[in-house]
């Protein structure tokens, strides 16, 4: 079978597959899980059809007829999309692959939605992607039974914007819908971000597959009998799981890692307050909750947290950037001052608008010299995935975290300050350290769940985070930023419009999400005036999205609304022209400089 029928073909029958004890990472998804904030992961795509779709004429019919094929082929080929997990209370409990008797089909999976009616004056792109992505995302989260399965769901939504419409059924509109939203949403357990956006691509490839799914599967067969020995696998690789990251990457911490984890655990519950301040410094932003709503506005940091996150709901916001060429824009900018990644002038711009939407309004925040400074800490992903190993590359959890620290006043250099970072993800030990660092997790004491009546079953690692949600610290940092870089939208099936995805704010992990998603296009796409979409910097297509999420009402309103907007201006005026006006003579700018130069840039558009 060729890669292509092993996607587009008909699908092969369903075989029967050997369990496999979960991993490091899984069992984190699963902690999460069980303690009421299940880690879901939420792709949503605009994409056009019909006459508004010249060169393919696509239609609603065609793009579910070519999904749920795909869907029923990847099924066959790709085990973990049809597994369960045994008992989710068990640290070490197990996947359960689907056998011949029991398979998953595409009907379980597809679900397809009446069309809608967009009027002339429709609500924005963005906040019809966003409610979307939101809906799916916190059903999912509460009805999931990973125990049952299946992890994953597609969703299609038709949308037309002829009067003749219909809202009843998409097959009662003769004209037929022009633009239809498709939704892939996933649990964390079963795959990770990267993980899901190759789903995502492959569902919805203009060609069979871009990824070759069948020579993957018999390659996990071969990888895993030369380097582990196992003989759990069959020549084509039937029988076989993805492996865990743990079991396949090496995740324990070196001393290095280890030895501040084990300062802060041991010594900071044993030393006042004041003592452990002065030894490990400012506290980071958001800071703890106040001791009571009264003095939430007595000092810099508990201006950030307000309420217990996991008392408070998730919400996401949805920032899309139309700027043409705003990506390479972005690479040239940033090259010019050692900056060679996007990621690293966004997180640097991230670092740049929580600080000046932390310290606006709040005379609080001022040191012994009048100079206003946070302390801002980030957590950043990265990928791991090695196809050669036998890595799935639309299943599994290969993911490190690297940790980072910043502090910022009015006078800090920007260009420093990112360069700092950028140094940091291109050092080729950087990977590893953050493997360590997701490695930190086995030091969780995850003793067997508890049986008690009384109270709420819990493993070891549940009883950890429901006590860290439930302390005066619940964030374990100020925001966390995952990308999953440049998406290439002219190899999908229909012209896409824009394409977002989000994950479940967690109320024990960063106080803010930023997930990103880039696009790469071809001019000849750009050319064509479809999915335009009206911005404040200008009419084109979507370059970069960028999805904010947190607990609606944990942190102080007002902060959330200025980090959001200054985002926005400090990108674009980054992509700017007139950003090159406002280096002083040495190249540099200040963060103080660069905020108010991008507001007066907000401004004049």
């Amino acid at each position: 079978m060729s890669s292509s029928t092993a996607i587009d073909g008909a699908g092969s029958p369903t075989r029967s597959y050997r369990s496999r004890r979960i991993g490091l990472h899984e069992r984190f998804c699963l902690a999460r899980n069980n303690v009421g904030y299940a880690p879901i992961v939420c792709i949503v795509g605009s994409f056009s059809l019909g006459p508004s779709s010249p060169s393919s004429r696509l239609t609603l019919e065609d793009m579910t007829r070519i999904v749920s094929t795909r869907i029923d082929n990847l099924l066959a080929l790709l085990p973990l999309l049809s597994s369960r997990i045994e008992d989710r209370y068990d640290p070490k409990t197990t996947w359960i692959p689907p056998c011949a008797e029991n398979g998953v089909e595409a009907a379980t999976i597809l679900h397809l939605h009446p069309m809608q009616h967009l009027p002339s004056q429709e609500q924005g792109n963005d906040e019809r992607m966003g409610e979307i992505m939101h809906t799916r995302r916190e059903a999912w989260m509460h009805d999931v039974d990973v125990e049952s399965g299946p992890l994953w769901r597609v969703d299609l939504y038709p949308f037309s914007s002829s009067s003749s419409s219909s809202s009843s059924s998409p097959a009662a509109s003769d004209a037929g819908p022009d633009e239809v939203v498709v939704s892939l949403t996933t649990h964390h357990v079963m795959v990770d971000g990267k993980g899901a956006v190759n789903l995502f691509s492959t569902l919805l490839a203009a060609s069979p597959s871009p990824f070759d799914l069948e020579c993957e599967a018999r390659r996990w067969g071969e990888e895993t009998r030369r380097i582990t020995g196992r003989r759990d696998a069959d020549e084509d690789g039937a029988g076989a799981l993805p492996p865990t990251s743990d079991g396949d990457l090496d995740m324990k911490p070196s001393w290095r890692i280890l030895l501040p984890v084990l300062v802060e655990t041991l010594l900071k519950p044993l030393l006042p307050q004041r003592v452990w301040q002065w030894y490990a410094g400012a506290e980071s932003w958001p800071g703890h909750l106040p001791s009571s709503p009264e003095s939430a506005h007595q000092n810099a940091t508990t201006r950030g947290l307000r309420k217990p996150p996991h008392l408070c709901p998730a919400h996401t916001s949805i920032l899309s950037l139309s700027t043409p060429r705003l990506l390479s824009r972005l690479k040239r900018r940033g090259s010019k001052h050692g900056v060679a990644t996007v990621q690293g002038l966004v997180h640097a711009a991230a670092s740049v608008s929580l600080w000046y939407a932390a310290i606006t309004g709040n005379d609080e925040n001022e040191d012994r010299e009048g100079q206003r400074g946070i302390r801002v800490t980030s957590e950043t992903p990265f990928s791991a995935r090695v196809p050669a190993r036998g890595h799935g590359a639309c299943t599994g959890n290969y993911v490190g975290d690297l940790p980072y620290t910043a502090t910022l006043d009015p006078a800090t250099s920007f260009w420093n300050m990112a360069r700092r970072y950028a140094d940091l993800i291109s050092k080729p030990s950087t990977l590893q350290d953050a493997l360590q660092g997701l490695g930190l997790l086995s030091y969780i004491p995850d003793h067997p769940p508890s049986s008690s009546p009384t109270t709420p079953r819990q493993g070891g690692m549940e009883a950890f985070f429901t006590a860290r949600m439930h302390s005066p610290t619940p964030h374990r940092c100020s925001f966390g930023l995952s990308n999953l870089g440049a998406l290439d939208v002219d190899a999908l099936l229909a012209p896409c419009r824009n394409v977002v995805w989000s994950q479940t704010p967690s109320p024990f992990g960063p106080a803010i999400l930023l997930d990103c998603i880039g696009f790469k296009r071809s001019h000849s796409q750009r050319d064509r005036k479809l999915g335009e979409e009206e911005e404040e910097e200008g009419r084109g297509q979507v370059e970069l999205a960028i999805s904010i999420s947190h607990r609606r009402g944990a942190l102080d309103p007002g902060v959330v609304s200025r980090f959001e907007g200054t985002l926005r201006s400090v990108v674009l005026f980054l992509a700017g022209q007139q950003s090159d006006d406002e280096d002083d003579g040495q190249g540099d700018i200040t963060v103080e400089q660069l905020v108010q130069a991008s507001l007066e840039g907000r401004s004049r558009r």
